[in-house]
């Protein structure tokens, strides 16, 4: 059974193709073994994920990307401070 994913584009800057998006993203998961779990993915601009950061691990600038796994209770107690 393939995962799910989901897909929500928070930004206009640029253009995204949501369904190639969604397809590579459920090969990654079969090809990692992770058949039947679950992958959200929001696509932000810089403003905004630069509030996630600030927010979650207290770096107020950009990064490419934030994951938070489900299972945590804390996001940032996850991740060592760089």
């Amino acid at each position: 059974m393939s995962g799910e994913v989901s897909l929500s584009n928070r930004q206009k800057r640029v253009s995204i193709d949501a369904g190639k998006i969604r397809r590579a993203a459920k090969k990654i998961l079969s090809g990692l073994g992770f058949q039947g779990y679950e992958l959200s993915i929001v696509i932000v601009d810089d403003q905004e994920i630069t509030r996630l950061n600030r927010q979650y691990f207290h770096r107020n600038r950009p990064t490419n990307v934030i994951s938070f796994p489900m299972a945590a209770e804390d996001p940032a107690s996850l991740h060592s401070k760089s």
